[in-house]
């Protein structure tokens, strides 16, 4: 895929990199494009744009809260909104523990299709 850096914004009063993001031609994704607004002091995406294959817009995600974990900045709420459809999901992290370990045969192709 290809990735374009934006001419850069303020969002929410925060300065943001913009980029855009496009998946190789003969991929089939089920997005023609992502837009994303990057924190540039906490390389937080704090707002994602995905584009159906028509090319519209068809989802947002929004950071509705950060905090700082161990040194990084970890999003802890964040809404996801079918443009298309009005319909809404929130994510709230109320817990987050940085140094968990999980044994590598978590993330086989077998444990993933799960």
């Amino acid at each position: 895929g290809t990735y374009t850096r934006l001419p850069d914004e303020t969002y929410l009063k925060r300065p943001v990199f913009r980029v855009d993001v496009r998946p190789k031609a003969s991929a089939n994704e089920q997005y023609s494009k992502v837009q994303m607004w990057i924190g540039q002091r906490t390389w937080v995406p704090f707002k994602i744009v995905f584009y159906n294959r028509a090319g519209r817009r068809f989802k947002m995600l929004r950071v509705k809260r950060i905090k700082k974990v161990n040194g990084k900045y970890v999003a802890t709420k964040v809404v996801m909104k079918n443009l298309i459809q009005g319909s809404e999901t929130s994510i709230t992290l109320t817990d987050i523990n940085s140094r968990a370990k999980f044994p590598d045969s978590l993330f086989s192709r077998a444990s993933l299709g799960k």
